[in-house]
């Protein structure tokens, strides 16, 4: 039988958090007011100018966000689970950013089209795909849907007890791919509303905890396990996990190449890894900008100059680059995301006009810049070979 969910309709919240942007309170309270008007009361969303620093645009949002995912250029989705000094978590939040000034405007508006999940919900990942959002509750075990079109929410209780869901992706064929961290991984069917759960064969992998999850075709699921320090690979068509150890600490980011070669973080050891099957260690090491920049969230593609990979350093309230050939490292540098000021950047896209865009949790926005950097940007550390 299929699994019941819960469907709705959640007006766009907002919640604050440590750093309140002054444009926001009140659209805060429009939502709070909506909230108690009921479900489905209409929100009206406030434009704002972003704000032009150096390369980069910022765009305030509420609360911190940690993941994001590309619905178009211009328009990019996140996830945000308040947390206060106490760490007690608050609201979580579903949200957009969406670019509204025209192409070429100097002065950058946008508005903030959000969705609070409730107190405790913890949204984590999120995938874009055909017209809808999904992302994974971690707080609660449960994934989700949002209808872009129609605004309407729906989410799925997984029935693993404390899944804890985090990576989320959605293949070709339309099954939603999660990670549990129970150690396993699930797929849930939206025609049907059936979840099937594969677990972990005992002993595989050290520890059972999975970062991210990237889809590379019908017969090749690519998860991180940050606490193993391995990469897992799964098989949907003959049900086959398999193993492949980093030796560097803390695989966490995933991002699949235009081949489907699997490209990490090691958030442990400071580095950045493109698998290498067929070589001694399977992997080539880049190493970050320090060994304690803690890279998490990572994107890569093509340019004429050569493969760039673009990867957050939480540790430096950085971004990385990198530009590769092969196994030769062209250019690696790392970029200050606010000079002078606290950040903890996480989550990286690219979008199809290869704009890149961080998440902040610390500073609560999210930056947008565009490869190259300009050669004036500050750069902290530089080096080139050939």
């Amino acid at each position: 039988m299929p699994l019941r969910s819960s469907h709705w309709f959640i007006p766009p919240l907002h919640a604050t958090r440590r750093r309140a942007r002054p444009w926001l309170v009140g659209l805060w309270v429009l939502a709070l007011i909506a909230a108690q008007l009921g479900a489905g009361a209409p929100i009206a969303h406030a434009e704002a100018t972003a704000v032009q620093r150096g390369a980069y645009t910022e765009y305030a949002v509420p609360n911190g966000p940690r993941n994001l995912a590309v619905e178009a250029p211009g328009v990019i989705w996140f996830t945000a689970s308040d947390i206060d000094p106490n760490g007690v978590l608050g609201e979580g939040i579903v949200g957009a950013v969406v670019r509204v000034s025209p192409p070429g405007d100097p002065v950058v508006r946008y508005r903030v089209d959000s969705f609070g999940m409730g107190k405790g919900t913890e949204p984590y990942d999120l995938d874009v795909r055909a017209g809808a959002v999904w992302f994974t509750l971690r707080g609660t075990g449960q994934i989700g849907r949002i209808d872009i079109a129609t605004r309407t929410v729906q989410v799925y209780p997984i029935p693993t007890p404390d899944s804890r869901p985090t990576g989320i992706d959605v293949a070709a064929d339309g099954q939603v791919w999660f990670a549990e961290s129970t150690g396993a991984l699930g797929k849930f069917d939206p025609a049907s509303g059936d979840f099937t759960r594969y677990a972990f064969p005992a002993g595989l992998f050290n520890a059972p905890y999975v970062e991210q999850l990237r889809i590379q075709n019908t017969r090749n699921i690519w998860f991180t396990l940050p606490e193993s320090n391995a990469v897992g690979n799964f098989n949907p068509v003959t049900g086959q996990f398999f193993v492949v150890p980093t030796g560097e600490q803390a695989p966490t980011g995933l991002a699949l190449d235009e081949v489907g070669r699997p490209w990490v973080t090691a958030r442990g050891s400071g580095a950045v890894g493109r698998y290498a099957p067929g070589t001694v260690s399977q992997w080539a090491w880049f190493s970050a900008g320090a060994p304690d920049s803690a890279p998490t969230g990572i994107a890569t593609f093509n340019t004429p100059e050569g493969r760039e990979v673009w990867f957050a350093e939480s540790n430096l309230a950085a971004v990385g680059r990198l530009v590769t050939a092969g196994f030769r490292l062209d250019r690696s540098e790392t970029l200050p995301l606010a000079i002078d000021e606290p950040g903890w950047p996480w989550g990286v896209v690219v979008d199809g006009e290869q704009h890149i865009w961080i998440a902040d949790l610390e500073r609560n926005v999210i930056y947008e810049t565009v490869a190259p950097i300009p050669r004036y940007f500050p750069v902290i550390g530089k080096s080139s070979s050939s």
